[in-house]
């Protein structure tokens, strides 16, 4: 099954970006949807998730209908649009156990063969996006591949079972400098993993103008059932996938890559890439048009969708605060003890990552530790954007962010950063440690002030 975290539309050449969205608060207990966004053969699911790892994003079955967290949707395309991420208000601490309801489509082959390409605006407005670089010889590609399909459903099938003879390899080189990602991907490497194989896929629907997403998240195995009859998900579950867009059904699941079951609508249920879980693994199993239509709205929910809403949130107890003892023995330390130790609070659980995450991991602490915290609702770049105004490194902050979310949303390569890269990390570091320092004299100063 697929745990979805993230919706991405903008493609660069070289990755993904969220692309411009909406933030609408929407409070714990709601169903976000539009009437016209009530798809059909569509069904209701609700899963129960307890946060191992601190996290913010929320995760679903399916397309996010609601939880029963205070939440952020971020919205692309105006209002009748679906969200590309939930985010908690408050975040997730480990140990935090919430409730997630969302839809999967039941729908046939044959009626999405049906379901016509009369899209809304805001589909192929956000959707269809492509950069003007992108090589004629990808769009070559697509038609060749999608050539004798008479539907869009048709050509998603024709291209997804294509990709699907591309091998599965987590060896593969990233694209030189100035070469598209995707073109890399077919005619060069013609090998990869589901980042390559899901970024192809939707690229080339595009070309062929059916609207299509890469989404994120995490793919969960039907022999990862523990005895209790939970699941784990992991880090290492991380995954990526095809959500094409039918009028009348909404997206439907695709998955290019041959390491798992294809996500076609062969098998119903969001595809056989839910193969091994019955309707009871994944929750309650109304229909979303049924509910809709029966109540006119979503005012009075049945039991088995209000349940997972309406229930509270359970919050882990903080743990004991052990940073008092750490703090009585940092005192009794000595000079070279608390050196050491100020490194590694800086550098704590960052020497594992890719060079540019773990450069933005330690900008984001140290950011914390000067009253610079991101806020649940900025993204790489607003955060960074606010805090280069503040300490007068804008441009070093900028390039920092770009220098992320290449690594993190684009291309999966780890590389030694650039002398500007370098440089910018290291000018950006020391301007907001002297922030710390002097955030600490004026507190020092305050509160000798307050007992002068």
């Amino acid at each position: 099954a697929l745990l979805r975290a993230a919706g991405y539309s903008e493609y660069t050449g070289v990755g993904w970006l969220a692309g411009e969205f909406e933030s609408e608060r929407v409070e714990g207990g709601e169903i976000r949807i539009e009437e016209e966004a009530v798809y059909r053969d569509r069904r209701v699911t609700s899963i129960t998730l307890t946060v191992l790892d601190d996290e913010s994003t929320v995760l679903f079955a399916g397309s996010p209908l609601g939880t029963n967290l205070d939440s952020i949707f971020r919205i692309p395309g105006g209002s009748s649009a679906g969200p590309n991420q939930v985010i908690s208000r408050r975040g997730l601490d480990k140990g935090d156990t919430y409730n997630a309801v969302g839809s999967i489509s039941t729908a046939s082959p044959d009626s999405l063969r049906a379901a016509g390409t009369d899209y809304p605006g805001w589909i192929t407005d956000y959707y269809l996006q492509l950069p003007e670089s992108l090589p004629d010889r990808v769009r070559d590609f697509a038609a060749d591949a999608a050539a004798g399909a008479q539907n869009p459903y048709d050509i998603a099938v024709a291209l997804e079972s294509l990709l699907r003879t591309f091998p599965y390899d987590l060896t593969v080189t990233a694209a030189p400098p100035g070469t598209d990602t995707v073109e890399h991907f077919l005619f060069t490497e013609q090998r990869g993993y589901f980042d390559f194989h899901a970024s192809a896929m939707t690229v080339l629907l595009r070309t062929q103008g059916v609207p299509a997403q890469i989404v994120v998240g995490y793919a969960v195995d039907p022999e990862d059932l523990n005895p209790d009859g939970s699941y784990t998900v992991r880090k290492d579950d991380a995954y990526a996938w095809v959500e094409a867009f039918f009028p009348g059904y909404g997206w439907i699941v695709f998955n290019p890559t041959p390491d798992r079951p294809a996500g076609d609508a062969n098998e119903g249920a969001g595809g056989s890439i839910l193969d091994g879980f019955t309707p009871s693994d994944l929750g309650p199993e109304p229909s979303l048009e049924e509910i809709f239509d029966e109540l006119g709205g979503f005012g009075d929910l049945p039991s088995d969708v209000s349940g997972p809403l309406t229930e509270s949130p359970v919050v882990a107890p903080d743990p004991f605060p052990w940073w008092i003892v750490w703090t009585i023995a940092a005192v009794m330390a000595a000079i070279a003890a608390l050196a050491m130790s100020g490194s590694l609070a800086y550098t704590w659980g960052t020497r594992g990552m890719p060079v540019h995450q773990r450069h933005w991991a330690r900008i984001q602490r140290v950011g914390r530790w000067a009253g610079l915290s991101p806020g649940p609702e900025e993204t790489a770049r607003e955060w960074s954007a606010r805090v280069g105004s503040t300490v007068d490194r804008p441009g070093e902050a900028s390039t920092l962010a770009r220098a992320y979310e290449a690594e993190r949303y684009g291309r999966r390569e780890t590389r030694t950063p650039g002398e500007d890269e370098t440089n910018a990390y290291r000018a950006l570091r020391n301007r907001l440690f002297k922030r710390v320092v002097r955030r600490r004299e004026r507190v020092e100063n305050d509160e000798n002030d307050l007992f002068a």
